[in-house]
């Protein structure tokens, strides 16, 4: 049984308070090594927000701060292990650090061990404000008494597969755990990783085995319940993944139970873990809310109708179909003002933000899609590019992986936002050879969806008119 000495928060909306502490959320998962030791992988997230940031001669906003685990056996020092980050955020705008505020940093500590008892200490010092933030948890480690079984289960953020080593890196997958174990609107889709032992790959008959996993509620019932999958026995251990949408259940208190049957001699075993969903409780509006009305912002008493046009024009992305419906009928100046100040007015209360936060982020980075991809001959500003839409709409990615031309693909970038679902990924490629990047694929639920975006950009045979083809 896990025992936990907790200091951290269910609640982003708790985060907004000033702390004197770093709230930290930790897990591990135990995993197979060998006949003595055990394969342990602890998990921390730190939400962004709750770092302290501190503006350089530059003009841009950074953050310094280490992660220590200290790992005892009877109170004598086993092993310590530290990894330090520095953070940086080139736009400086605090409308912009306070939506920014909910992205989580996730580290991984990896670390084989011996069977035996332990206490396990982290610890995140934050480098600029000195303030700390302490997780202990006891370990025990035991040598498995059946040799068909499961390791723990890895509850995830998202998993792709991928060739990159990094922290994230196994078997072949970029696995990012989600230590919270809490999904809610911001993070729905709970992913599972989970590796299964001792298989009987010799068996002449039946060399396979079947898997499937359920969901049950506080009362013990079944709210859910995965498909029963038969897979080959290729090896005597395997990987399975797996996932859903928490937001089909109800928020509450859950466990995830997985069950595999070995077929070839009928074994059957089993693994559970715990994790919530949190779902706010809607509020009735105000009386005030449904009458409100607002002066016309004084920003637009020097544009004309063109220059209104305009302005709406580049807020097509976050404006739905019934409020550009509204103000494509709207014929007089006075009222698409008065428009556009209510809708970026929505837009701030939405978001939690001051009056005039969201119009000032938005159009600053419709201004940077313009210097950066402006000019092309299809689209001509750079806002109505793919890469200018995927900026405005989610900011500067934290990550761009540039992969150049060459003899067997066209050039393509990969844009990595660690705040979408742990980690979303968004390809573009230059399809053309014209600098026009378009998108191809992405990981976040929201967006184009191809799995085979690597046929795109290859150059074999006629290519490029088939890409030409699979847009039409």
């Amino acid at each position: 049984m896990r025992k936990f000495l907790l200091i951290l928060f269910t609640s982003p909306a708790l985060l907004l308070a000033q702390l004197d502490f770093v709230p930290v959320s930790v897990d591990y998962a135990v995993f197979q090594s060998t006949d003595s030791t055990a394969y342990l992988e602890i998990y921390i997230s730190i939400f962004q927000g709750n770092l302290t940031y501190k503006q350089n001669e530059n003009d841009v906003f950074q953050s310094s701060f280490k992660n220590t685990v200290s790992i005892y056996s009877d109170s004598s020092l086993v092993d310590k292990i530290s990894h330090s980050y520095i953070n940086t955020l080139e736009d400086t705008s605090k409308a912009t650090l306070r939506i920014q505020q909910f992205n989580q940093f996730i580290d991984v500590f990896k670390k084989d061990i011996p069977f035996g008892k332990y206490k396990v200490s982290i610890q995140l010092i934050d480098r600029v404000s000195d303030k700390k933030g302490d997780f202990v948890f006891d370990l025990i480690l035991k040598k498995p008494e059946e040799k068909f079984v499961f390791s723990d289960i890895e509850l995830c953020s998202n998993i792709a597969k991928d060739t990159a080593k990094t922290i994230y890196f196994k078997n072949g997958l970029r696995v990012i755990p989600h230590p919270r174990r809490t999904y809610d609107l911001m993070n729905p889709l709970l992913y599972y990783y989970v590796e299964l032992y001792g298989l009987n790959d010799k068996a002449k008959e039946n060399k396979n085995y079947s898997i499937l996993y359920f969901v049950t509620g506080a009362s013990g019932d079944t709210l859910k319940r995965g498909q029963l999958r038969t897979k080959n026995t290729i090896s005597e251990s395997v990987v399975d993944i797996n996932g859903f949408n928490t937001m089909a259940l109800p928020g509450g208190d859950y466990r995830l139970h997985i069950v595999a049957r070995d077929n070839s001699n009928e074994e059957v075993t089993s693994v559970s873990t715990h994790f919530k969903v949190y779902k706010p409780k809607k509020k009735e509006p105000k009386k005030d809310d449904q009458n409100y009305s607002l002066k016309i912002d004084d920003i637009y008493s020097g544009m004309n109708s063109e220059d209104l046009h305009a302005e709406f024009e580049v807020a097509k992305y976050i404006a739905d179909a019934r409020e550009k419906r509204i103000f494509s009928n709207i014929k007089d100046e006075e009222g698409m003002k008065l428009y556009l100040t209510q809708f970026w007015h929505k837009q701030d209360k939405a978001a939690n933000l001051p009056y005039g936060s969201t119009r000032q982020i938005y159009l600053d980075r419709a201004l940077l899609a313009n210097e950066k991809y402006g000019g092309g001959r299809v689209h001509g500003k750079g806002w109505k590019t793919d890469r200018g839409r995927v900026l405005i709409t989610y900011g500067k990615p934290d990550e761009i992986q540039r992969h150049a031309n060459t003899t067997d693909t066209q050039p393509y970038d990969v844009w990595i936002y660690y705040g979408l679902e742990g980690g979303a990924q968004f390809i573009f490629g230059d399809l053309n050879g014209f600098g026009e990047y378009q998108l191809l694929h992405s990981t976040y639920r929201k967006e184009l969806k191809n799995p085979d975006w690597r046929l795109l950009i290859q150059k074999t045979g006629n290519s490029n008119q088939n890409t030409q083809d699979m847009f039409r």
